[in-house]
């Protein structure tokens, strides 16, 4: 059961309760992005800093309709200059989201308790949605894993020393694939 803190109970009781999101995706350099219009960066109790700069548009969170579902939870960025798209490193990186409440003067609540954790998981892959409307818009999608991503697995995951390092610096399981140092003999069907 989720305790929430009183906080977030005063916020939710609000006729039109004030949100935002907190986004952050565990790289090599961490990045943290929110959703308000707070001018400053907005820094948790436990050292987390968020950055207000405008490109979060919403999440989507799963929708659940069935008890095996395979829906994903998606982020959306504006992304008109199409930079984010060189991004792809993060696919297999930790994401966590998280949901911030404002006071009733418009300050978010900045200790860590008064928050709300939506999402946790890995980064599943990206895709950019284009308009070509009148006014015509471009947004980043960053995907998360589903819950049952694992009872689904569809994609190949090429094993490589690079692929590995990438994922954990210190693992050395795939250090000897290619050079060919050891003689294997294998003993296939009958003997």
């Amino acid at each position: 059961m989720i305790e929430l803190s009183a906080n977030i109970q005063a916020a939710l009781q609000s006729p039109v309760p004030k949100f935002f999101l907190l986004v952050r995706i565990f790289d090599e350099e961490e990045v943290h992005i929110n959703t308000t219009t707070h001018p400053a960066p907005i820094e948790l109790s436990n050292g987390w800093e968020y950055q207000s700069d405008g490109i979060l548009m919403s999440a989507d969170p799963p929708r659940l309709t069935t008890t095996v579902d395979r829906e994903q939870y998606k982020l959306h960025f504006a992304d008109p200059q199409k930079v984010m798209g060189g991004l792809t490193n993060w696919v297999g990186k930790e994401i966590d989201v998280r949901v911030g409440f404002l006071d009733p003067d418009g300050v978010p609540y900045t200790d860590a308790a008064d928050t709300i954790v939506t999402y946790a998981g890995t980064v599943d892959g990206s895709a950019y949605k284009f308009s070509t409307g009148a006014q015509g818009e471009s947004i980043f999608q960053l995907i998360g894993s589903s819950p049952m991503a694992d009872l689904d697995q569809s994609k190949f995951v090429y094993l490589s020393r690079d692929f590995i390092r990438s994922r954990n610096i210190n693992d050395t399981c795939c250090d000897t694939i290619y050079s060919g140092s050891n003689t294997i003999s294998l003993k296939w069907g009958k003997t």
